[in-house]
């Protein structure tokens, strides 16, 4: 094994081990392509990262088994507009729903409000702006 692919030398690593439940779009198989969903761009700081998914992810519950997908470059594809989002499985979107209101970083916060200004019609101005706050 080349020394940048060893996971014994002394380079960080990344390591993700996303759920089906939140990423129905992760690889299948081992080496093939696949979307993470995510807000966290602290991700892409170290690359490549190494991801593991639950083996029986897509059958059980049972998150005990971990099949190692490969080592992947994360690049951020686009944001995830209202209308993608409804079509997500029910699954993920309650998922992602539990997850935006129980998580505090900033992302997740600033997120939070987003939601809260546009179910409120309010619109995102400068003013507005979760940046901004």
């Amino acid at each position: 094994m080349q020394p940048p692919r060893n996971p014994s030398s002394t380079v960080k690593r990344s390591i993700l081990f996303p759920f089906y439940d939140e990423n129905p779009d992760l690889p299948a198989n081992p080496g093939e392509p696949g979307l993470i969903l995510t807000a966290r761009e602290d991700i892409l700081e170290i690359q490549p990262v190494t991801i593991f998914i639950n083996y029986n992810g897509r059958k059980s519950k049972s998150p005990s088994v971990w099949l190692y997908c490969g080592e992947y470059i994360l690049e951020i594809a686009q944001s995830l507009t209202g209308d993608q989002f409804s079509r997500l499985p029910e699954k993920t979107r309650n998922k992602w729903g539990a997850t935006i209101l129980k998580f505090k970083r900033d992302v997740w916060s600033l997120m939070r409000a987003r939601i809260y200004l546009r179910k409120h019609d309010i619109p995102l101005t400068e003013l507005t702006s979760p940046t901004s706050m």
